[in-house]
């Protein structure tokens, strides 16, 4: 009797979350875009934390009776394959853990403010057999997930190793008593793909649909894919995936700069590296990052607070600024045209081991958002 009454006690401890499973297919080409439903299916996991900043170019709404429920911005790789010069038409999976809602309700998704998909769910799928123990909350929970590996011992390593020198980098350091690490061992398996759109270091997520039938299993509120690879590469798309090769001496780097994307919609601040794109920020158009911007009006530049009084404005990329936060022209794959905060920050240069002023903060508030401190 005993014994019972001790295993009732400890079960009534244990939290099991309770969300909704949403996989969308996203397909086009560079004059063509489409959104498809794949499932809504309900799970025993927590959702995860919906990014409220306008930092992404597309928004999922959750709407019922007139009312909006829930929303989210994300970015797609689809938006990045519209801008290059290919044709055919591709198809890319993107998948959310939203909160549990009954049905009826209807699911929207905006392009920068236009709707370009939108379906009424009537039905859910049944849940699923497994229960995830939801513990540690006010935590940020990333899942680290195998990718091309045989040797669990191997993946273990190189998995402390990244975690490692994650936390060395500020502001990340600051939070690391938040931040918790789960690797995520699945043997033999791939879920990424090499030389995307034609560049040989961009490693993308393309089986986005296996990574979330893992992540049902796994307590956790962001994943990284860690594939096996001395190659350099990885990506990282705002509030959709990350992933980063785990044997390259730019390893741990390139996982701090990618996580930057996925976790708080940073931009690049490269221009002088090879890509495929094609008009990815068209003249005129306005970066929605919270690090890039067209602005040369003072009054008008998303970081004003930042900068200090007598700064130059643009600022001369010179020693006199290099710890300065001005507006230094070239951003965003562009050499003239947009700006960004610094002369050097990890979202601009390779190897760099500091953030700008800018990217650390919009990093931190993210932080400070979920874990509410």
């Amino acid at each position: 009797m005993r014994k019972l009454i001790l295993i009732f006690l400890l079960l009534s401890t244990i939290s099991y979350g309770r969300a909704l499973r949403l996989c969308l297919s996203h397909f086009g080409n560079n004059t063509q875009e489409k959104i498809n439903l794949i499932e809504v299916k309900e799970v025993s996991r927590n959702p995860q934390p919906a990014f409220t900043k306008h930092y992404g170019y597309y928004k999922l709404e959750i709407e019922k009776g007139n009312k909006t429920i829930y929303f989210t911005y994300f970015n797609s790789l689809f938006y990045e394959y519209s801008t290059t010069k290919n044709r055919e038409i591709k198809k890319f999976e993107e998948c959310f853990f939203i909160p549990y809602l009954k049905p009826p309700f209807e699911i929207t998704v905006l392009k920068l403010g236009k709707r370009i998909f939108a379906e009424t769910i009537k039905t859910i799928s049944h849940k699923s057999a497994f229960k995830v123990e939801t513990t540690g909350k006010n935590k940020i929970k990333i899942a680290l997930i195998s990718d091309s590996y045989n040797s669990k011992i191997e993946f273990i390593k190189d998995c402390k190793k990244l975690e490692k020198e994650f936390l060395s980098y500020k502001p990340y350091s600051d939070f690391k008593q938040y931040i918790v690490f789960k690797p995520v061992f699945v043997k033999n398996k791939t879920f990424t793909n090499k030389n995307t759109f034609g560049m040989k270091r961009y490693i993308t997520v393309s089986k986005v649909r296996e990574i979330y039938d893992t992540l049902e299993k796994t307590d956790c509120d962001f994943f990284i894919v860690v594939v096996n690879s001395r190659d350099y590469g990885g990506s990282g798309i705002l509030n959709n995936f990350c992933c980063v090769t785990a044997k390259n001496k730019y390893s741990g780097f390139v996982f701090v700069h990618e996580f930057g994307h996925y976790f708080a919609g940073l931009g690049d601040e490269y221009y002088s590296s090879k890509t495929t794109y094609n008009g990815f920020y068209p003249k005129g158009f306005e970066p929605l990052e919270p690090n890039l911007t067209r602005q040369v009006n003072l009054n008008k530049i998303k970081w004003k607070d930042l900068i200090k009084k007598g700064t130059p404005i643009p600022t001369p990329p010179i020693e006199k600024y290099k710890n300065t936060v001005g507006l230094f022209e070239g951003g965003g794959y562009l050499a003239k045209g947009i700006y960004r905060p610094q002369l050097h920050c990890i979202m601009k240069d390779r190897g760099y081991n500091k953030f700008c002023k800018v990217c650390k903060k919009a990093i931190a508030d993210r932080i400070r958002e979920i874990i509410k401190h």
